[in-house]
């Protein structure tokens, strides 16, 4: 049975690994069967310690327990604490499992490994195809759970005959039933739906000519068209975002301007071939400058049917995702992969930098060679005159980049408005030009690709990039909650040696409220919002303890009276430093305590009635239990266990 039990723990810490992709550690993703290896020692002691070994009682032994007790513990913790934006804390509780297995098949062991399974199985991002994975681990870990209690219940001695037989399978289902259903409604909250099979909802319809495809929560069109007459989004939540602080969630960015539309750039022939990680780290691109010591990490859930983009906070450095291939595309910026289906989760991790103006300006004008992988972004822009003689003249005192950017801005602050809606720009019109010169005004497309063009006409590296507003966010600390009417545009400038900043030109985008002074009982919510997993588990192993007491008590009187009785037999002994060695028998333990750590000599007929117990399954009479106790209560009085200095 000790075997049994182990090989089913492992088998659900394996699946639960497979649900999720397999594991993190040290930054280092670790596939599932490399994970199922390392658990195969776990195995092979439980193999040779047998189900009857009992964990050794010794002050080291009991150190080292206790040690590893605590650190799986932590480690349990650290999962559930995933949300709270680190990488590595989910796939840290399947690491508890492999800590445990030093001790297999020891019973506590053997739980506390089945409760890290289920930690990881509720944390880690799971992905389509992951289904199969997860009921594997539901039915695995409902098994090792009755397995275990099996196997805990089998180290009590037992004498005599039980008369519970049909009471413990009952307890068996109902252990079975609860688990089960403790299990599914996990099952049901981590499974995603059924995806929906249809790829031209990838990019939207439109003309041929136009290209009407758009940012939308489904996926990223390889091509913005601003020709055409736009509204304001639904107020539809498409994402929650779980991040320390507000930003700008960037799904892409567009290179190239037509005059109509903005275009992606072509993808590379060696950036086509799949990552073939779910965890992987994206390459610097092109500009990019990756800021050292800063690390800004979100935890994305999608809200819609189905998704295909990737977004996160600038820049980009790590991604954790559902498992399936995928190709770093379009700058790198934009990642393509599977179908994410509502409830899916990913996590991005971002390197972030916020030079300050004194800084950028202090960068001067753009005189320099631009390297030539950003070419394109300097590149004038087919646009009306009318627009370069506005640039000229809005930035004509403006020294630096920097001063032109915020010139530019302003100006468009100033002279334009931010509208819900804006009209098709008739066929063969400039849409900068209208959107400046006609309309005055229109949706942030608009408006940051006017400043975007009227800055590469002035010769500085610009692009537009899309994605969402930071959203809202019900409650400090809480998640982001954004919506499909969130969704917004904004040119990026590129600096040497700042890479790619952004400016918006309808003001802040992103507002970080300067800290206010705590009082007293907002600290002490604040830290129990931060601790609330450990207080959650610390209540639970408290909830946990009563019943096991409580469940171990009735399951004691059920035990025959001689199996009850040398219970405590041995636990005299052991208190008087004369514990039971595994080769006695209970009439040579009794005879040996009758002449060192108990003595009197009746003890050894006690041992007698306890053996013919064992051998002959019958329960010993009422009067000779009623002696049997009374000679043990008279021996302990006479011979109290030493004081402990």
């Amino acid at each position: 049975m000790g075997f049994l039990a182990a090989l089913a723990v492992a088998l659900s810490a394996t699946c639960a690994a497979a649900a999720a992709g397999g594991m993190t550690v040290a930054d280092v993703h670790v596939p599932t069967w490399a994970y199922s290896l390392a658990l195969l020692p776990g195995l092979g002691v439980a193999i040779t310690r047998r189900g009857s070994w009992v964990r050794p009682r010794s002050k080291s032994h009991d150190l080292l327990f206790s040690i590893i007790l605590i650190a799986s513990g932590l480690l349990i913790v650290s999962g559930f604490s995933a949300n709270a934006g680190s990488l590595t804390s989910a796939p840290a509780a399947a690491g508890a499992v492999l800590l445990l297995s030093l001790y297999w098949p020891d019973p506590p062991a053997l739980g506390v490994g089945i409760l890290s399974s289920f930690v990881y199985l509720v944390t880690a991002p799971h992905g389509s195809g992951a289904t199969a994975w997860t009921v594997a681990a539901v039915a695995a870990g409902a098994y090792a759970a009755v397995a275990t209690a099996r196997l805990y219940r089998s180290q009590f001695p037992t004498f005599g005959r039980a008369n519970s037989g049909w009471r413990q399978t009952a307890q068996d289902g109902a252990v079975v039933l609860i688990i089960a259903g403790l299990f599914g409604a996990v099952l049901a909250a981590v499974v995603p739906s059924p995806p929906r099979n249809d790829a031209n909802r990838r990019f939207g319809g439109g003309a041929p000519e136009d290209g009407a495809g758009t940012l939308s929560p489904m996926g990223l069109a390889p091509g913005l068209n601003l020709a055409e007459a736009r509204t304001k989004g639904r107020n539809t939540v498409v994402l929650r975002v779980a991040a320390s602080e507000p930003d700008a969630w960037r799904a892409g960015t567009y290179e190239t301007w037509t005059g109509r539309r903005w275009e992606f750039s072509a993808v590379p022939e060696e950036e086509e071939d799949p990552v073939g990680s779910r965890d992987f780290l994206v390459p610097p691109q092109p500009g990019e400058v990756i800021s050292s010591g800063t690390r800004f990490v979100q935890r994305v859930t999608i809200e819609t049917d189905y998704a295909q983009v990737l977004v996160g906070a600038p820049v980009p450095t790590r991604i954790v995702a559902p498992e399936g291939s995928y190709v770093l595309s379009y700058a790198g910026v934009l990642v393509e992969g599977p179908v994410m289906e509502r409830h899916s989760s990913y996590v991005v991790e971002s390197a972030r930098s916020f030079p300050t103006a004194e800084q950028l300006r202090a960068i001067g004008s753009e005189t320099g060679e631009t390297p030539p992988e950003l070419a394109g972004y300097r590149a004038t822009p087919p646009a009306d005159a009318r627009v370069n003689d506005l640039a000229r003249q809005i930035t004509a005192g403006a020294p630096t980049t920097y001063d032109k950017v915020i010139a530019v801005r302003n100006w468009l602050a100033t002279n334009t408005e931010l509208r819900d809606s804006d009209d098709a720009v008739p066929r063969g019109n400039d849409v900068v030009a209208h959107f400046l010169f006609v309309e005055r005004g229109g949706r942030v497309e608009r408006s940051a690709t006017a400043m975007a063009v009227m800055l590469r006409t002035l010769g500085i590296s610009t692009r537009l990039a899309v994605g969402f507003a930071p959203g809202e966010r019900a409650a400090p600390g809480g998640r982001f909650t954004v919506r499909a009417s969130d969704a917004t545009a904004w040119p990026e400038v590129w600096f040497p040696g700042a890479g790619w900043q952004r400016f918006d030109p309808a003001g802040p985008l992103v507002v970080r409220p300067a800290p206010k002074a705590q009082s007293f009982w907002q600290q002490i919510r604040d830290l129990v919002k931060r601790l609330w997993p450990l207080l959650f588990v610390i209540l639970l192993g408290l909830a946990g303890w009563v019943l096991f007491r409580r469940k171990h008590s009735r399951q004691l009187e059920t035990l025959p009276w001689a199996t009850r009785f040398y219970a405590r037999l041995l636990d005299a002994g052991k208190k008087r430093e004369r514990p039971l060695k595994p080769y006695e028998t209970p009439l040579e333990y009794t005879s040996i305590l009758a002449e060192s750590a108990l003595p009197d000599p009746r003890l050894v007929e006690v041992g007698a009635l306890i053996t013919s117990a064992a051998y002959s399954g019958r329960e010993p009479s009422l009067e000779e239990s009623e002696w049997a106790e009374a000679v043990l209560a008279e021996a302990t009085a006479a011979t109290p266990p030493p004081s402990k200095r």
